[in-house]
């Protein structure tokens, strides 16, 4: 996505924007910018997907670290990652002065706006790992701000 730039579709299991997995854990279907909105559409990552070679993540939508963005009516998919699937992964930062006092560091994260969004993350248990993989409907990290609103996670 682009700064300021919003994306509408025709309405969630109607508009659907599908990506695969991918073995770098900061890629997504859809990555945010700074200060956009998604609205009424389904957005989908697959980590694995037959006959193609399974992919470490499945992430449906990325939140770059100090972005901020909205989500209205939408559906989150993510299935399969080896390692990690997640429905959102939003981004933070920590700032390390240097000193070695820890309470002089201090995180910024991204800010990500729920409403009315649903989100189902799976991991198949027929597919075969060698350990267990992560499962995640949202994953904040380092001062990521969630703000949920009227929404649903599900994860199996």
């Amino acid at each position: 996505m682009l700064p300021y730039v919003d994306i509408e579709g025709s309405g969630e299991g109607v508009t659907i924007i599908t990506g695969k997995g991918s073995g770098n854990a900061n890629h997504a279907t859809v990555i945010g910018a700074a200060n956009s909105e998604i609205r009424m559409l389904t957005i989908e990552s697959v980590g694995y997907r037959w006959p193609e070679p399974q992919e470490n993540y499945a992430t449906a939508l990325s939140v770059p670290y100090y972005e901020s963005q909205v989500l209205q009516q939408v559906t989150l998919l993510a299935s399969n990652g080896l390692i990690v699937t997640r429905g959102i992964y939003a981004d933070g930062y920590l700032h390390d002065n240097g000193t070695p006092d820890p309470s002089d560091d201090w995180f910024e994260g991204s800010e990500v706006y729920l409403n009315s969004v649903s989100i189902n993350v799976v991991y198949n248990a027929d597919i075969p790992v060698g350990a267990a993989p992560t499962v995640r409907g949202i994953h904040g990290y380092r001062g990521a701000f969630i703000d949920v609103n009227d929404s649903s996670i599900t994860t199996e």
